[in-house]
């Protein structure tokens, strides 16, 4: 009997120990995934008219703009520190106390000064485009009109901002 008891007790302590030679295995499909944001870059070449002496004064300067492939954007520009489209203004030296000399000017979409490029309001319009991966410039058109009386000698200007969305 003892004999009995010893062989039952070995067979439910090897039972035991059956299953930890063979090992389960269960799979699942882990996804991996990534998102690329469209990624653009921006630089400008400046407006410089020189000198004006009264008569339609014109320059050239451009934005440049690198997008991914296929990205869409706009290009706007800022109305400057007259904050106005209707003309911007270039502030020049002071001619009294506090009060600057100004000049008159626009930027435009087009070479026959016809678009003012601004913010897409009122009568501006914005530039658009889609990316290559490469450097797309974008001309801007100054004009200095004819016929203002500068006020005061020396230097005149003003800062744009400008703004690309995609």
């Amino acid at each position: 009997m003892k004999k009995l008891i010893i062989a039952v007790y070995m067979i439910l302590a090897l039972s035991l120990f059956v299953g930890v030679g063979s090992a389960a295995q269960l799979s699942e499909t882990l996804t991996v995934t990534a998102n690329v944001p469209g990624i653009c870059s921006l630089a400008t070449s400046p407006v410089n008219f020189g000198l004006y002496s009264g008569s339609d004064t014109t320059a050239n300067g451009a934005v440049h703009v690198t997008c991914n492939t296929g990205i869409s954007y706009t290009i706007a520009l800022a109305a400057g520190s007259s904050g106005s489209y209707s003309p911007r203004q270039m502030l020049g030296p002071f001619i009294s106390d506090f009060i600057h000399a100004t000049l008159n000017y626009n930027l435009y979409a087009d070479a026959a000064h016809t678009s003012i490029w601004g913010d897409g309001s009122g009568v501006t319009v914005v530039a658009s485009d889609i990316g290559n991966n490469s450097a797309q410039s974008h001309t801007v058109y100054g004009l200095i009109p004819a016929g203002q009386n500068a006020q005061g000698n020396g230097g005149y200007g003003d800062s744009i901002t400008v703004t690309v969305t995609y």
